[in-house]
């Protein structure tokens, strides 16, 4: 029934990008320390270690994942994801499942109110009350504010119907844009407990497939087996809400890791910390697997991650399982 407000579309931006980046997105310290949004798609880099004078590492080895997809739609916390495979590729569409389809709605007008003031007749602007039942043509409920309606077993739903804890009336501002643009047109015009069963044509309800909502990622792919990231980094002194007065000296795990921090300097709102790492150390930012030190220089710790040909993992913000399926 609401307007779609676009926020799916970051899906094509949150997770169809490089492997090696998906799972260590993060915001706050964990973000600034490991690179957060600053790599670029197929980068494995934890943070842009560009410009520093160091000798140019031979970063050769690769990691070769499958990714497990199947044909399906599902409902996740980024929204309505329809998902297709071939042979080669995983196609993802982020978009609300009556995309395309032609809806029906059964509209009752409970209440108007204008100015504060209760009315007969909707107008644009008004305080609208409304009871609905929302339709595909083959009369199957996808959504309804009517209890009645939507646990009577007897009355087919489609398949994104989604029962509620609670069902209560709909109130929102004629011409608001709130809800989806042939509901508005219906309801401008309606008297205080009139009912109606309109039609709705694509273009007045969730609109049309737009490829700017598929993102295509290949069933097989390539992550850097080694990478580097800083030694030392600088960070906001206010994002260190769970260290209370930190000082030169201090030593603190970073939130999310098993990494230990320095703080060697701290200027106006912004703290240099060093990564108190050494070879051979074992630690896990967010990853599938784990991360293993084997080098350190003076201003890049180079790491390894730990994958194994079989091992089955899951990266975040992807909704499907993947396969190691080669590790040189």
């Amino acid at each position: 029934m609401f307007k779609e407000d676009g926020t799916r579309k970051k899906f094509v931006v949150l997770v169809i990008i490089s492997i090696a980046l998906v799972g260590i997105f993060a915001s706050g310290i964990l973000g600034n320390i490991f690179g957060g949004n600053s790599g670029k798609a197929g980068n494995a880099s934890f943070s842009n270690v560009n410009n520093i004078n160091e000798p140019r590492y031979n970063l050769s080895g690769f990691i070769l994942v499958r990714h497990d997809a199947v044909n399906e739609t599902i409902y996740n916390s980024l929204g309505w994801l329809r998902i297709y495979t071939n042979s080669t590729d995983i196609f993802v569409y982020s978009i609300h499942p009556l995309t395309n389809k032609t809806l029906v709605f059964n509209i009752t007008l409970l209440k108007v109110k204008r100015n504060g003031t209760a009315v007969n007749v909707a107008e644009n602007g008004d305080s609208v009350t409304i009871d609905y039942i929302g339709m595909l043509p083959s009369g199957k409920v996808f959504d309804t504010s009517l209890k009645q309606v939507a646990e009577n077993k007897s009355i087919p739903k489609a398949y994104m119907f989604r029962e509620r804890l609670s069902y209560k009336p709909l109130i929102f501002i004629l011409g608001s844009k709130m809800v989806i643009e042939g509901v508005e047109d219906a309801v401008d015009g309606m008297k205080v407990n009139q009912t109606i069963v309109v039609t709705i044509p694509p273009d007045k309800a969730y609109g049309y497939y737009s490829n700017k909502l598929l993102a295509i990622v290949p069933i097989e792919e390539k992550v850097p087996r080694e990478t580097l990231f800083k030694r030392y980094v600088n960070v906001p002194v206010n994002q260190f809400y769970n260290v209370a007065n930190p000082k030169v000296g201090d030593i603190f795990m970073i939130p999310g890791t098993n990494i230990n921090a320095s703080v060697l300097s701290i200027n106006n709102d912004t703290m240099t910390l060093e990564l108190l790492l050494k070879v051979g150390d074992i630690f896990n930012i967010g990853l599938p697997f784990n991360s293993t030190v084997i080098a350190i220089y003076p201003k890049v710790i180079e790491i390894e991650y730990n994958a194994k040909v079989g091992q089955v993992i899951h990266f975040r913000g992807r909704p499907w399982n993947s396969t190691v399926i080669d590790v040189n």
